[in-house]
């Protein structure tokens, strides 16, 4: 049997299949947690009332079953569901498969995750600051800390281009990436003409030459208030952006909507709120920095998360039936003379031996047996045994006689 992680009393495994892109390491991958009941399937996983209100004891580990893994709640609705991103080690090439566990009901376990631990980048400005990124504006535009109206927590981050002077404001962290799927929550708390607020990808981190105020080499996935677009836009370094493919769609201001732009290969994938808006091929860029965006906008964004992204993903196979914790037991042995319920015996013996012997024989047994249930949510069980032997042989040297007892 798998190992089990002390203090959990029951788990279900789940069965990643592998993608035909090939083997992965440290891959995120969703979870959505039920605290009702009903059947698991996909990406959903239902613990019957079992785990805390909170989901503070929800644990993720290996194959193994001990070895935890790094994990992140994006978000909850205590006693409904929670949404969870786990870092998986190593998922093999499809048609193979690899199996992680989740854990509940523990009732003292709080929640532990973190986002730096799980994802390639992670920003949800709770430490206070920008040092994760590189900022870049110009003329009236700026970036900052937003306090009055962040999504959540005490800090979110504000991108702003207050006059239309034609100066984006961007940011980005300093890392060169490919293959990859960038997160964020927007809400465009104001429009100034244009009213773009987008994802910033596969960048170079500078601005136009031939417009040096426009946003230069990158793709952005951006919702466009002013016209009511959903799209995708192209900067190009010697000439003004171009728009790769866009959509029709009212854009609410005082909204907050979930972006998330993939990149993989020449594929470029733009959801809003979980739902697929844009889907384009284009080569121009294969890699660079990635983060925000806005034009002519200003926007608040929080929980910025870059992760690993192949096509098609890694998914969920079957789930396991309910686990539930080894019944635990301890067992003592120990030398005592003095135990209740004892049993004492003594025989002497004397026969005739051809060394003429007399065997005196003297055994003494004492035991005692104590046995201890408890149940509180589920069996436990201690059983406690003790015993005490004592056995003395005398030999003395007699001449020969009967035996007799």
């Amino acid at each position: 049997m798998t190992q089990w992680l002390t203090g959990w009393q029951y788990r279900k495994s789940c069965s990643i299949k592998g993608s035909t892109a090939g083997a992965v390491t440290d891959y995120q991958i969703k979870v959505i947690v039920h605290y009702g009941s009903g059947t698991d399937s996909g990406e959903h996983v239902y613990l019957n009332g079992k785990c805390r209100t909170d989901f503070g004891d929800i644990r993720f580990t290996d194959s193994d079953g001990v070895i935890l893994l790094s994990y992140w709640m994006e978000e909850k609705v205590d006693g409904d569901y929670a949404v969870f991103w786990v870092k998986v080690p190593s998922i093999p090439a499809s048609p193979n498969t690899k199996t992680i566990y989740i854990y509940y009901n523990n009732s003292s376990a709080t929640y532990v995750g973190n986002g730096e631990d799980t994802f390639l980048c992670f920003d949800d400005f709770e430490a206070g600051n920008l040092n994760k990124w590189i900022l870049r504006t110009g003329g009236s535009s700026y970036i900052q800390l937003e306090t009055a109206k962040p999504l959540q927590g005490a800090y979110s981050v504000r991108l702003a281009e207050p006059v239309n002077d034609d100066y984006h404001a961007f940011m980005y962290e300093p890392v060169e990436r490919d293959n990859i799927a960038i997160h964020a929550r927007a809400y465009i708390d104001a429009r100034v003409d244009a009213g773009k607020a987008s994802l910033y990808a596969r960048g170079n981190g500078t601005y136009c030459d031939a417009k040096p105020k426009i946003v230069g080499p990158c793709y952005y996935a951006a919702l466009f208030a002013r016209d009511g677009l959903i799209g995708i836009w192209k900067g190009i370094e010697t000439n003004d952006e171009v728009q790769l493919r866009a959509i029709t769609e009212t854009i609410s201001l005082d909204t907050e909507y979930e972006l998330e732009f993939r990149l993989y290969g020449t594929g470029l994938r733009f959801l809003v709120n979980g739902v697929l808006k844009i889907e384009i091929d284009d080569s121009t860029y294969t890699s660079g920095y990635n983060g925000l965006h806005v034009a002519e906008s200003e926007t608040i964004f929080d929980e910025v998360y870059i992760r690993k992204y192949v096509e098609p993903e890694p998914s969920h196979g079957a789930w396991g039936a309910e686990e539930r914790a080894p019944i635990a037991y301890s067992k003592t042995l120990m030398d005592s003379l003095s135990l209740s319920d004892s049993f004492h015996k003594k025989a002497t013996q004397y026969r005739t031996l051809s060394d003429s012997l007399k065997l005196t024989e003297v055994f003494h047994r004492k035991a005692t047996y104590k046995r201890f249930f408890s149940d509180s949510l589920t069996l436990s069980e201690a059983f406690a045994k003790t015993t005490a032997y004592y056995l003395s042989l005398i030999h003395i040297s007699e001449p020969t006689r009967p035996l007799y007892i």
